[in-house]
């Protein structure tokens, strides 16, 4: 399903900024959206972009080649 709907969850690490710490990732590595991470999971959720949560080297993975894996 995650295949299909495409899509990750980020978290920045950004202790300061709680509110905008977790971020919905579409299937390019751009942030669709900033938030909270059970908002951003709902919101995921809500858009059709997967749960699955991306490390660092994950996301600047996907950005580089298209695939986080």
């Amino acid at each position: 399903m995650e295949k299909i709907s495409g899509g990750y969850i980020y978290d920045t690490g950004d202790e300061e900024n709680e509110e905008t710490r977790w971020q919905v990732i579409d299937l390019q590595g751009n942030a669709v959206e900033s938030t909270y991470k059970l908002v951003a999971m709902m919101h995921s959720k809500d858009m059709g972009y997967g749960k699955r949560i991306l490390t660092t080297e994950e996301l600047h993975r996907l950005r580089e080649t298209g695939s986080p894996d």
